[in-house]
């Protein structure tokens, strides 16, 4: 399960995953409610930067990103997905939302129950306005019941996977 929001991003996601049958992609954003809002598309040195965050140090610290364009999203929480999708449990996560991880997995309690283990990107930068913090995905995750596993995170940015406690 894919979920993405950018166009261009969007065709190359389905041509690469278009052998793969248990794939599917769609044109949307997950975020903490639902509705649509402006989402920042990146360009320039990376097409991968887009966030419904307004963009704050990552202009600082990656200056030949640009976010020159917004677009109108249509925005869906992870349990209002799962339930439109039928979707009843979901054993692995990957999230690089940029920033919004936290606020998308609190939308998403019900369906985070089925969930065995997240990867996701983290910062303890602020690259963009209101982001969750590192620190703070990890305190919430683990009272959620899980613990990390392998993090690989480096001069405050970087990725970490998580594991159900019970999946140990």
């Amino acid at each position: 399960m894919h979920l993405n929001q950018c166009p261009h991003s969007l065709k190359k996601l389905v041509t690469t995953t278009s052998g793969y049958k248990n794939v599917s992609c769609y044109q949307l954003a997950l975020g903490n409610v639902k509705g649509s809002d402006e989402m920042y598309i990146s360009t320039g040195a990376s097409d991968g930067s887009s966030s419904l965050l307004p963009p704050k140090k990552h202009l600082e610290i990656f200056p030949t990103v640009y976010f020159d364009d917004r677009i109108q999203v249509s925005i869906v929480t992870l349990d209002d997905w799962a339930r439109e999708k039928g979707i009843q449990a979901i054993d692995f996560l990957w999230l690089d939302l940029q920033g919004m991880e936290l606020k998308v997995l609190q939308s998403g309690c019900s369906i985070l129950k089925t969930v065995k283990a997240i990867y996701s990107e983290v910062s303890s930068i602020e690259g963009y306005e209101n982001q969750t913090f590192y620190n703070e995905l990890r305190d919430w995750l683990e009272k959620e019941g899980f613990h990390v596993e392998r993090e690989a995170v480096e001069n405050g940015e970087g990725n970490v996977f998580f594991l159900r406690n019970s999946e140990k």
